[in-house]
C-alpha cells in the first residue's frame, strides 16, 4: 500500500462519501493501513465534524500554500480529460452571509491572482500535451482588479487567435461560477474581450430582484441595476439573449423568503436573458447565516447530519411559506420558461400577439372559466381509473 492517501472532500452535505471511503480503505488494507489525510472545502469549514465523524488520521483545514499555484497533473488520468479547470485566483474581498470563502481563505479578504503568463503557460501545456481546447475558470472572484489581472490574460488569448497560422491557437472558454455583475457592468471593453476570447456562455448572478433582501445577505456591493446593465453589455458584445448564451442564477430556498418574491425574480430573469439556472440554497457551516440558524439545526440534529442541509431537502421549509410541491413548482416554472423552440425561449413580456394574449388572459377572468371545468376534469380522471 502507499504511505499516505490524500482525500479531497468538497460539499459538506456530501460528507458521508468521505466517511465511507475512509472505511473502505481501512477494510482493504487492515493493519498495513497507510496514513489517511482529509482535505478540501468540507474539512476546512467543519474540521471538528470531519475529525469526529469521518475519522481520518489527519484533518487538513485550510490551504496547502505550497500547492496553491501548482498545475494539475493531467498525466495521472487513465484517459486524458477533454477539458481543463484553471484556478487563476483565490480569495474574495467580500463576506456574504451565505458564503464560506472567508473561512476557506484563512480569514483573509484578499484576492491573490496568479500572473497571466503562468496561467497562459498552463493552458499551452494542456493543449500541447493533451489537445485540450475547453478551459473552465474557477475562482472566488474572477474579476477583481481585472484591468491588471484577468484582462491581460484575455488580451493574450485574443492575440493568439489572430497569430500567424503556425502559432495560432483556438480555445473555448467558460466561467461556470459566473461573473460579478458590479464589476462586469463597469467595462464594455471587458465584456467585448470575453466575447473576442471565445467565452461560450455568460453566467450572471441575479439571485433576487429585491436589493433589500440581498442586503440582508451582506451582498450590498451588487444590485439589480448592475445585473441589467451587464445583460445589455453582453448583448452589445455579441452574446445572444434567449439563446442560452447568457444565463442567470436565481437563488431560492433561503430562510424567510416569500414564494411570490421568488416567482417575480424568475419572471424578471426570464424576460431579461431567457435562461435561468435554478440554485437551491444549502446552508454552509462556518458562514454567518449558518451560525444565525445553528440552534434550529441543533434542535434537529443537523449540525451532525450535515447531509440534511442539502438544498434539495429544503432545510428551511418549516419556517417558509409553501410546501414541497410549491418549491418543486418553482423549478418546473423555471424549466418551462427555459424551454427552447427554434433556438429561442418564450418571452412572457414580449411584444408578439401571443405574449400579449397570454398576459391579458392572466387578468381578464379567464382563470374563472378554467376553474369551472377543473372539477369535471378531475372527476373524469378518477372515473377512468381501474378498480
Amino acid at each position: 500500500p502507499p504511505d499516505e492517501v490524500w482525500i479531497g472532500a468538497t460539499m459538506s452535505y456530501w460528507w458521508e462519501s468521505a466517511r465511507d471511503l475512509v472505511g473502505r480503505l481501512r477494510r482493504r488494507w487492515g493493519p498495513k493501513m497507510p496514513l489517511i489525510l482529509l482535505g478540501g472545502i468540507y474539512p476546512s469549514i467543519a474540521p471538528e465534524h470531519a475529525a469526529q465523524y469521518v475519522q481520518p488520521d489527519i484533518v487538513v483545514a485550510g490551504e496547502v500554500a505550497a500547492a496553491n499555484d501548482l498545475w494539475p497533473d493531467l498525466s495521472l488520468y487513465e484517459t486524458p480529460p477533454s477539458y481543463a479547470i484553471i484556478t487563476p485566483a483565490r480569495g474574495c474581498p467580500f463576506n456574504c452571509a451565505h458564503c464560506a470563502q472567508l473561512t476557506i481563505n484563512g480569514g483573509q479578504r484578499r484576492v491573490r491572482y496568479r500572473p497571466a503568463a503562468d496561467i497562459l503557460a498552463e493552458m499551452h501545456d494542456a493543449q500541447d500535451r493533451y489537445g485540450i481546447k475547453d478551459f473552465a475558470f474557477y475562482a472566488d472572484f474572477l474579476l477583481w482588479d481585472h484591468e491588471r489581472n484577468f484582462q491581460p490574460l484575455l488580451e493574450a488569448l485574443v492575440a493568439e487567435t489572430k497569430a500567424p497560422s503556425s502559432q495560432r491557437r483556438f480555445y473555448r472558454l467558460y466561467a461556470p461560477e459566473g461573473f460579478d455583475t458590479r464589476f462586469l457592468s463597469q467595462s464594455q471593453k471587458l465584456v467585448d474581450l470575453l466575447k473576442a476570447s471565445n467565452f461560450q456562455k455568460m453566467y450572471l448572478p441575479c439571485e433576487s430582484i429585491d436589493d433589500s433582501y440581498l442586503a440582508q445577505l451582506n451582498r450590498r456591493h451588487v444590485n439589480l441595476r448592475n445585473f441589467v446593465d451587464a445583460v445589455h453589455m453582453c448583448e452589445r458584445a455579441g452574446f445572444s439573449l434567449r439563446h442560452m448564451e447568457v444565463n442567470s442564477f436565481v437563488l431560492y430556498g433561503l430562510p424567510g423568503e416569500r414564494i411570490d418574491d421568488v416567482v417575480k425574480s424568475i419572471m424578471f430573469v426570464s424576460e431579461m436573458v431567457g435562461s435561468i439556472i435554478p440554485m437551491l440554497f444549502s446552508p454552509v457551516p462556518s458562514t454567518a447565516l449558518y451560525r444565525q440558524y445553528l440552534p434550529y439545526f441543533q434542535e434537529r440534529g443537523w449540525d451532525r447530519d450535515l447531509h440534511m442541509l442539502n438544498g434539495k431537502l429544503y432545510p428551511f421549509l418549516s419556517m417558509n411559506e409553501g410546501s414541497v410541491n410549491d418549491y418543486v413548482d418553482l423549478q418546473r416554472l423555471m424549466y418551462a420558461l427555459n424551454a427552447h423552440y427554434r433556438s429561442r425561449s418564450f418571452q412572457l413580456f414580449g411584444d408578439t400577439m401571443v405574449a400579449q394574449a397570454f398576459r391579458s388572459n392572466m387578468r381578464n377572468g379567464f382563470e374563472g372559466f378554467v376553474q369551472e371545468f377543473k372539477p369535471a376534469i378531475a372527476g373524469n380522471e378518477n372515473a377512468s381509473q381501474p378498480d
